[in-house]
């Protein structure tokens, strides 16, 4: 027998019996302390990021856990209670519900912070396009005035008073267009300031505008050649466009007599919007409802049929 060779007395058995069963339950009571304090965490609403860190502590605990477990098994009788595959069971089933909980609690966190975001971008979106809508709003300014200037003195010619009047419809079309992207930024935000605003400083400037244009137009002649018999025949050529806007009526949804007048006023409207172009004659009808009515139309100020079936809903 070697003289260095050592053996295992039953009291070092004993010892390290001792120890291994020790070592084991520490783990085991470790586990359970994080266990706790991890779902603590989760139902306080902690942040992602310090659930996922805590999940991967207990993570680490428990495979210290099983190796403790393992340890002690190898100095154990096969048939020692102490020794059972069962042992880990529940503490392995409390760390997959866990797990299940911080996967949740982190998505839903993210999702959370991800909406905020958005909500945030969509906020700061509006209320730029507000901003902006309103200064131009500013800088659309009184055309009317202008146009009434050139008009009185004559210092415009026929086409030059055409031009302009396009330009100004051009202008108020961008607007339109302006005031629809603010609904469509927040469905829910409150345009109706921005619609008064809208029709009073636009709208109405622009049926001033026409009204000045078509009466400066009204004795414009143009001659325009037709073959009858040996001769030419001239004929005054005005625009559909620049027909006087009175001829068309106008409507009001005021509640109470909106039913009432519907009818009445849907029959003229046929009958007169005959002699505009199709092109013209959504801006025709912006021009002939009055802040009520136009609020029933909102996001469809450019599409005329769509504006009038929305209408016949009164």
């Amino acid at each position: 027998m070697p003289v260095d060779e050592r053996w295992v007395t039953a009291g070092d058995m004993a010892e390290a019996l001792k120890k291994a069963k020790l070592g084991r339950k520490n783990r085991l009571s470790s586990f359970t302390r994080k266990h706790k304090h991890l779902n603590t965490l989760i139902e306080s609403g902690s942040e992602g990021k310090t659930l996922e860190k805590h999940y991967e502590e207990l993570s680490q605990i428990f495979k210290e856990l099983e190796k403790s477990h393992e340890d002690l098994c190898l100095l154990l009788e096969e048939d020692s209670p102490d020794a059972s595959d069962t042992y880990l069971d529940n503490p392995s089933e409390s760390l997959a519900e866990i797990h299940v909980k911080v996967s949740k609690a982190v998505a839903t966190a993210d999702k959370e912070s991800a909406d905020a975001y958005a909500t945030a971008e969509r906020d700061r979106q509006f209320k730029g396009a507000l901003a902006s809508f309103k200064a131009n709003l500013e800088i659309f300014g009184n055309p009317a005035t202008r146009l009434q200037t050139l008009s009185s003195e004559k210092k415009i010619s026929c086409s030059d008073m055409r031009l302009e009047l396009s330009k100004i419809e051009a202008e108020m079309s961008k607007l339109a267009e302006e005031k629809n992207k603010l609904l469509n930024l927040d469905p829910a935000a409150d345009l109706t300031a921005v619609n008064e605003q809208f029709n009073a400083r636009i709208v109405d400037a622009v049926d001033s505008c026409k009204k000045i244009a078509l009466e400066y137009l009204k004795d414009d002649v143009s001659p325009r050649a037709s073959e009858t018999g040996g001769g030419s025949d001239r004929r005054v050529n005005f625009s559909t466009t620049k027909r006087e806007t009175v001829m068309l009526p106008k409507f009001s949804g005021d509640e109470k007599t909106a039913y009432l007048s519907y009818p009445v006023w849907k029959q003229q409207w046929d009958s007169h919007i005959q002699e505009y172009e199709p092109k013209y004659r959504a801006t025709m009808l912006l021009n002939h409802l009055d802040a009520k009515a136009l609020e029933q139309i909102i996001g469809l100020e450019t599409e005329y049929d769509k504006a009038m079936a929305q209408l016949e809903k009164y």
